[in-house]
């Protein structure tokens, strides 16, 4: 298995964490079925948008054009470990 072909194995089988799950589930605590299908049901829609783009994007170059670019996906989620923290935590002096 060559590198590019393991980074996209890697990128479609990474595990996501459930937090913002759990975090959408809070407001509505009698409806956490309702929030998870609706996750879910978005998740698997934006799969298959995405899938359709890439088949479209396929046909206009190549299929390594398409493994290239997608072997890059990773990175942009370890850059977003950089973002600012747009609520800092709380101190003592502040509560």
């Amino acid at each position: 298995m060559s590198g590019t072909e393991l980074s996209r194995v890697r990128t479609e089988f990474r595990l996501r964490p459930p937090e913002p799950i759990v975090y959408a589930q809070e407001p509505v605590p009698g409806r956490i079925g309702t929030v998870s299908g609706f996750f879910f049901g978005f998740a698997f829609g934006l799969g298959g948008i995405r899938s359709a783009l890439l088949g479209k994007l396929t046909d206009v170059t190549s299929i390594n054009f398409v493994y290239h670019a997608c072997a890059f996906l990773p990175v942009v989620g370890i850059l977003s470990a950089f973002l600012p923290n747009l609520n800092p935590p709380k101190t003592a002096a502040t509560r």
